[in-house]
């Protein structure tokens, strides 16, 4: 682990995990319950496989000019399903709710995040980027579709890191 200045208090926030702790509990009203990732986890072949669960995994693919108080960035959903036609189900379950957010809602990370458990974090709103779509990676799968979305987030209050380093 990285210890850092008593100083230092963060940066941007990682918008693809505050995507992820909002879905969870959206997918959990779901049978079966998709599993929301912000990385592949290791078995994710196991999980989905011909008979498992749906899998969406959230990724930043890039960000816009952030300012004082809020970040733009581009989040890609990639949903897996053991077909096509239940992988565009839950991708367009899950596009609805994204998008649902227009005016503010804050998601408080669990206790069980073993980076920042119980922070807060407020997703402005989200709008549609690109999507949904059959991504062509090298080895092509229908099963898996691909949407993205421009996710705002407010950043949270730092410190005037300028002033800080001045007075080192």
């Amino acid at each position: 682990m990285i210890v850092f200045p008593d100083f230092y208090k963060g940066g941007y926030l990682d918008a693809e995990k505050t995507v992820t702790y909002y879905m969870q509990p959206l997918l959990d009203l779901c049978t079966p319950s998709p599993r929301a990732v912000s990385w592949m986890p290791r078995d994710a072949t196991k999980l989905v496989g011909d008979d498992g669960e749906p899998l969406v995994r959230y990724r930043r693919l890039f960000g816009q000019a952030a300012d004082l108080y809020k970040e733009s960035v581009h989040v890609q959903q990639i949903v897996t399903a053991s077909n096509r036609a239940d992988a565009m189900q839950v991708s367009e379950f899950c596009r609805q709710m994204l998008t649902a957010v227009r005016n503010s809602y804050e998601v408080t990370y669990p206790m069980s995040d073993q980076s920042e458990p119980g922070r807060a974090a407020v997703i402005v709103c989200v709008e549609d980027a690109q999507g949904p779509e059959v991504d062509i990676p090298v080895d092509f799968d229908e099963r898996i579709v691909v949407s993205t979305f421009l996710v705002t987030i407010r950043r949270p209050t730092l410190p005037n890191y300028q002033q800080v380093v001045a007075t080192l």
